[in-house]
């Protein structure tokens, strides 16, 4: 059965591509290593050596097929790390790979050696190409073109020329099913990926939710116990979001809470933060990696970029505008503080945020921040 790529996302259409190229290169790598190995074994063998090839001697002509080999496999081990070239994308090294092997089968005089070695690299190739239907259709009927002008350039023998195209045709039925088996792979893969994902985000503001926010903090945190690497929990609301909801509707606090997400997430970018959305209108963020002055100032950040987004709030709210209160937990881990334990206090440092006349940010001994 076909694969229709119209059914793909543009999302998951670049996945799958990046996949296929990450797996092609792999591929290539272990064909290049199989060439370099077997390639000696065929080439120094005694009659083969005696007859030659068609250019230069043999031993000459196996350094050559061996530098190349190992050109190719070091740009197949750079493909499969990520680490491609701009200029070489997988269609074109696969091309090339293929070409190298069939023309030094055919500058080879052993006819039985050639339609060895020809074998081996038309299925190893068909295998490693990972090309949809129309490419492998279009590089079936380049191979016997090509297979069909050395011929007449060489006098192959008609019985050579008809084992290579029957090859060629088997190479092409492992191509398709290659690249159908391992497309549907990554296809699963991609979906099931995306259902982990889903299940660990909060849809309404595409932060994490208390599942991912477990996740990610497992992640990390005996990282950071064992290497002593300071951890903060923010943990936040809205102020008056009930009379909020109550005065303009649960859409328009559906549109507050996102605008609050927002401007938290701006001021926690890096790579290692962690924003989720705890409740109805309660975030917790986790910063690690800073100290306690750096911490107090990103909070104060969020706090004023909500404030200052002046989103109207209800008449019955305290502020005018929409305003957030923060409590902050700190730990360096001189003694073994556990996630709950942190999660805790900065519940109870939000609390006392509350009692203090909201819109501020308390960190427990010390004074709070009111804007």
């Amino acid at each position: 059965m076909s694969i229709d790529k119209r059914q793909f996302s543009r999302t998951e259409q670049k996945y799958i591509n990046r996949k296929l190229e990450i797996e092609a290169g792999r591929r290539s790598f272990h064909v290049c290593v199989l060439i370099c190995v077997a390639m000696p074994f065929l080439l120094m063998n005694q009659t083969v050596y005696a007859q030659g090839t068609v250019v230069g001697s043999t031993s000459l002509f196996l350094f050559a097929i061996e530098v190349a080999a190992v050109i190719c496999a070091f740009i197949g081990y750079c493909s499969c790390n990520r680490k491609s070239f701009s200029w070489l994308n997988r269609n074109v090294y696969m091309a090339v790979l293929a070409g190298f092997l069939d023309l030094t089968a055919a500058l080879i005089h052993n006819t039985l050696v050639t339609l060895l070695l020809f074998s081996i690299a038309a299925i190893a190739i068909a295998w490693a190409m990972l090309w949809e239907e129309k490419h492998t259709i279009i590089w079936l009927f380049g191979q016997i073109g090509a297979l069909v002008c050395v011929s007449m350039i060489h006098g192959w023998n008609s019985y050579a020329v008809a084992s290579m195209v029957i090859v060629q045709g088997f190479a092409m039925v492992i191509a398709l099913l290659a690249y159908r088996s391992y497309i549907r792979k990554i296809h699963n893969e991609y979906y099931l990926r995306r259902a982990v994902h889903d299940a660990q985000t909060d849809p309404l503001t595409r932060l994490c939710n208390r599942r991912g926010l477990e996740e990610r903090v497992s992640g990390i945190w005996q990282l950071c116990q064992r290497h002593h690497i300071p951890a903060a929990l923010l943990m936040m609301d809205i102020d008056d979001f009930k009379k909020y909801n109550d005065e303009f509707g649960h859409p328009a606090g559906d549109a507050c809470i996102q605008m609050v997400a927002r401007q938290i997430k701006k001021n926690a970018r890096r790579r290692n933060d962690i924003v989720a959305r705890v409740g109805g209108e309660e975030f917790l963020v986790v910063f690690t990696g800073m100290n306690m002055a750096q911490v107090k100032d990103r909070a104060k950040a969020m706090r004023d970029m909500v404030y200052n987004y002046k989103m109207r709030h209800a008449v019955a709210a305290k502020y005018t505008y929409v305003t957030i209160s923060m409590g902050i937990a700190y730990t360096d881990f001189d003694s073994q503080v556990e996630f709950k334990e942190l999660y805790d206090q900065a519940d109870q440092n939000l609390y006392q945020a509350k009692q203090n006349g909201k819109n501020c940010i308390c960190s427990g001994k010390d004074t709070t921040a009111t804007a």
